[in-house]
């Protein structure tokens, strides 16, 4: 029997109580990107004011490769070619616009191919700015959810 409340988090992380009739499934991917220079490519949360992986939601219709590089084109500009597999992770979690969402979380390890950077094209995005950080300034806290973090670990890994 499945239980009527789990236990998920806010974006910033603290316990809420989400009735199983509101979650939605969602399942997303995301992309750890280096450049030339070994640089992370982030984006701004305006909702978390941590850094975010470009990615997004799998669109029912969307094999999982064609919805990340759409996700990272529209949230970039950037053309990418995806190389591998780096990390899986679920989570429960409201957003800050009330939406409950168990999201499985795939996270690959990716090379830019082409386009040139810029913002978001769509208007309700919290993620924007896209922009190229070092390694050294980047620490936990800062990529958003632990799952960021532990994505990032694995791609550096491979």
């Amino acid at each position: 029997m499945p239980p009527e409340v789990i236990t998920g988090v806010l974006l910033d992380g603290q316990p809420v109580a989400m009735p199983l009739e509101k979650i939605v499934w969602r399942p997303s991917a995301y992309a750890v990107i280096f450049n030339a220079a070994g640089q992370l490519l982030v984006l701004d949360n305006i909702k978390t004011h941590k850094y975010d992986l470009p990615g997004g939601g799998i669109e029912i219709w969307e094999r999982l490769e064609e919805a990340l590089q759409r996700e990272v084109w529209e949230e970039t500009g950037l053309e990418v070619d995806l190389k591998a597999l780096v990390h899986v992770e679920d989570s429960f979690f409201v957003t800050p616009s009330g939406k409950h969402w168990h999201t499985l979380k795939v996270f690959y390890r990716a090379e830019v191919v082409g386009g040139h950077l810029r913002n978001a094209i769509l208007e309700d995005e919290w993620s924007v700015n896209p922009h190229w950080i070092n390694l050294t300034d980047c620490e936990p806290d800062h990529l958003g959810d632990g799952s960021n973090w532990r994505a990032l670990q694995k791609a550096l890994d491979k």
